[in-house]
């Protein structure tokens, strides 16, 4: 199996997978009375539609296209497509989302784009795909370096979806995921992502 197959099949079924987990929690939350405000969680997704449009109308088509130019003129080294490079692609993924995420935090401007992701009062799943519609001014950043490293652009992509569908777990209710200590050590946790 190559490595394109693998990524149109990730990539077929994300959106799917990510909006039936959405609703799942919706509707468990819902039924527990957990669910305080329905009203933020419907806003959360049409943030995430609306926010998604420029994404994926521009950004996304530009992405794409200078992930693969960088790949084929700029990048250091050849890389194979092996288990143990999809594993360090999301090492070096998940430094360089950490940096954007902190200087998100850090600087002014990004702030001003991100901070509409910590606006939601409760936690749920989400919350996790509410974001600004400038977010592609941010994101983008995460993955487009990684060519240069020789890392292929369906494996960014393979890892990209799901780091993000890891994301959305992070953001589980809180009183599912009080205290995990084990998993607090090793991984970002519905109850460390809490705290922050």
């Amino acid at each position: 199996m190559n490595i394109e197959h693998v990524f149109t099949i990730v990539e077929k079924f994300s959106q799917p997978f990510l909006f039936t987990v959405i609703a799942i929690d919706f509707i468990f939350l819902f039924s527990k009375g957990l669910f305080k405000n329905k009203k933020e969680g419907f806003m959360n997704v049409v943030n995430y539609i609306t926010a998604g449009v420029p994404y994926l109308l521009i950004i996304f088509i530009i992405q794409y296209k200078i992930l693969f130019w960088v790949y084929e003129n700029l990048r250091l080294f050849t890389l194979p497509n092996q288990w143990f490079i999809l594993i360090s692609c999301y090492i070096v993924y998940d430094l360089i989302w950490w940096l954007v995420h902190y200087l998100s935090h850090n600087v002014r401007f990004f702030w001003c784009i991100h901070g509409v992701h910590h606006t939601p009062e409760e936690m749920n799943f989400s919350v996790a795909v509410r974001g600004s519609l400038f977010d592609f001014l941010i994101s983008p950043h995460i993955i487009i370096w990684l060519p240069i490293l020789g890392f292929h652009p369906f494996m960014i992509y393979i890892v990209e979806i799901t780091a993000r569908l890891y994301g959305v777990f992070t953001h589980a209710n809180d009183n599912f995921f009080k205290k995990t200590p084990f998993l607090d050590k090793i991984f970002i946790t519905p109850h460390l992502h809490r705290v922050h």
